[in-house]
């Protein structure tokens, strides 16, 4: 659900966008491609105002971002944010020089098999008046309620996102696109990733350094870089998914589960778990292979809580679900 015009895209694609290498970025990792079979999120982990360009009194700096990630079950899958940082509220555009840390997460963590990854990132100026606040506020907060990893709430909330950030920027008076970064990776790349407001040739990007608590970027002679704008972003993968205990939907099916052991209900129980194994071995937010071996773990827990015994035997409770060993 890509809404970026193709003006904003082409202009994005005039700018610096660039991986940085290991020797570049804190903790010395290169650049490298994402294997299949992985968790894939994505930070913006810092961004950089140097100017307004239209040359507004007072503004509100937004984030709008979304990320398209192919799916097995539901084709292509976008995952939209629209946020604004603390840091860029009412903003004096006369007095606007600064990096703001964000360490936001725009994806993630989410089951990536492989596939094209797309991304409209960019940082936007809007102008204040007595809407765009509150406005702002209200997207953030759906937003919020959509999440950045779960397939059913990324798809319910993507539609309305696109819609209020496209009324908010819609006016060429009301709003600019400042940075951004637009394109489509068949093969997303894990590391820093750099796009600039700049002519390509303007800026050696191999000497760039991403230095300091607040991941300043920074020239070859250790001066930061105050001239361009910039947003800076993170991606990474990893094998096991920390947050899994939190999906909704295995939520919900392992507390119907929970309670009818409890109960002591074998027949409900049995149900119960069959549901539950469903879910899991479906379930659009794990990788395959995870879902099923939790499917397996459950029904071993299962099976130890709900004895073959006579017919007075006593049930043992489930552990919690946050407590069962998936990625162990």
């Amino acid at each position: 659900m890509r809404w970026w015009p193709e003006l904003w895209r082409r202009r994005a694609r005039d700018w610096i966008a660039q991986p940085l290498r290991g020797d570049q970025v804190p903790g010395g990792v290169d650049p490298a491609p994402a294997t299949p079979d992985v968790y894939l999120s994505v930070f913006l982990a810092s961004m950089r105002v140097v100017d307004v360009r239209r040359g507004l009194s007072r503004f509100y700096g937004a984030v709008d971002s979304t990320i398209s990630v192919p799916h097995v079950v539901e084709g292509v899958v976008d995952y939209h944010v629209v946020t604004t940082p603390g840091e860029l509220k009412k903003v004096d555009a006369k007095h606007l020089d600064r990096v703001v840390q964000f360490e936001r997460r725009l994806l993630g963590p989410v089951p990536y098999r492989g596939g094209d990854v797309a991304m409209e990132i960019g940082l936007f100026s809007i102008k204040e008046d007595n809407l765009a606040g509150a406005f702002l506020e209200l997207l953030e907060q759906l937003s919020n309620l959509a999440g950045v990893g779960v397939v059913s709430s990324a798809m319910a909330f993507a539609a309305p996102l696109v819609r209020g950030i496209e009324l908010l920027t819609g006016s060429a008076d009301a709003a600019m696109l400042e940075v951004g970064l637009a394109g489509e990776w068949s093969t997303p790349s894990t590391g820093y990733l750099l796009a600039m407001r700049a002519p390509r040739d303007r800026v050696d990007v191999g000497a760039l350094r991403v230095e300091g608590g607040n991941n300043e970027v920074r020239d070859g002679k250790g001066q930061i870089v105050g001239k361009y704008p910039y947003i800076l972003l993170r991606i990474e993968t990893a094998t096991k998914r920390d947050d899994w205990h939190q999906i909704p939907s295995l939520r919900a099916a392992y507390a119907v589960l929970l309670e009818e052991v409890r109960r002591g209900r074998r027949n409900a129980a049995t149900a119960a778990l069959a549901t539950f194994q469903r879910t899991a071995k479906v379930c659009p937010d794990l990788l395959p292979q995870d879902g099923a071996r939790l499917a397996e773990l459950v029904r071993e827990e299962v099976r130890t809580a709900l004895p073959a015994a006579q017919m007075g035997a006593t049930s043992q409770e489930l552990p919690k679900l946050e407590r069962l060993p998936l990625f162990a």
